[in-house]
């Protein structure tokens, strides 16, 4: 594989087509996308960390090229399976795997249900709201959310949603063109509000299972979320003192990956090549 070359293919679990990319070389690195993203929202870190793993990104079920299936409920074990798949279309059984916001949930349930599969974990600023203290808040407004959604289009509750994470205006422009295309062409929108935003809001990790099998993991949110306390990055902090395991400050904010790719990627690099 040359430096500029991407690899495009799909992956099968149980009749679900996922689309994926992968680039680079040396040791699996597979990123998991949060709610409405896909492949193309780790283009940017992907081809800044491809000189020293082969980044495997993908479509998760439901969103832009991967299947959207008939019987379209959200069912966090199908994903767990995808991401396996994923892995073992590319050829490998194991992979150091980064998962942000809903991927983050995803990547810390693969630590309950596929440890097998986990050579290092990154969770990323993932809203297990059901971790906090005010939970019944954000669980009110997970739901007033999906009620927006009914009443007014799933357009309209993602930009509700998305206010909520005070993001900087600035990182809109570094989100890809062709991610913004697949929004709107195959309705992500929808597949977040009415599949997916409910039942990642119910969300509790099995701490015990996690501790027992022994997963190299470690939890992070960015500087600046941390800093304005956004209930998607407290929750992290949380999680690792339940897990007696490493927190880690980031740069930036839920998607600095996009905006601060260096930085980001430098961190990355650093917590999974130590």
């Amino acid at each position: 594989m040359t430096e500029s070359e991407v690899i495009q293919g799909f992956a099968e679990n149980n009749g679900v087509q996922l689309y994926y990319e992968t680039r680079g070389h040396g040791e699996p690195l597979i990123c998991v996308s949060g709610g409405g993203g896909d492949a193309g929202f780790f283009t940017k870190l992907a081809n800044y960390l491809k000189d020293s793993f082969t980044v495997i990104t993908y479509d998760r079920r439901g969103y832009s090229r991967s299947t959207r299936p008939q019987a379209n409920n959200f069912n966090i074990q199908d994903h767990v399976a995808d991401m396996k798949a994923v892995l073992h279309a590319n050829g490998y059984e194991c992979a150091y795997i980064l998962g942000n916001s809903a991927g983050a949930i995803i990547a810390l349930e693969t630590a309950v249900r596929m440890p097998e599969i986990i050579k290092k974990v990154i969770i990323h600023e993932p809203p297990v709201v059901n971790v906090l203290q005010n939970k019944k808040k954000y669980l009110r407004f997970m739901t007033k959310t999906y009620n927006i959604g009914l009443r007014y289009g799933s357009n309209l509750a993602s930009n509700w949603f998305n206010f909520s994470l005070s993001l900087p205006f600035s990182v809109f422009k570094h989100i890809p063109k062709d991610f913004q295309e697949r929004m709107t062409q195959y309705k992500n929108n929808e597949q977040l509000i009415f599949v997916e935003l409910l039942g990642l809001s119910r969300y509790v990790p099995d701490y015990k299972k996690i501790i027992d099998h022994n997963v190299d993991i470690y939890l992070a949110s960015g500087k600046r979320t941390m800093k304005k306390k956004k209930y998607y990055g407290v929750t992290s902090p949380i999680i690792a003192k339940n897990l007696k395991c490493p927190f880690i400050v980031f740069p930036g904010h839920h998607l600095s990956f996009l905006d601060q790719t260096e930085l980001w990627g430098n961190k990355l690099k650093q917590i999974l090549l130590d």
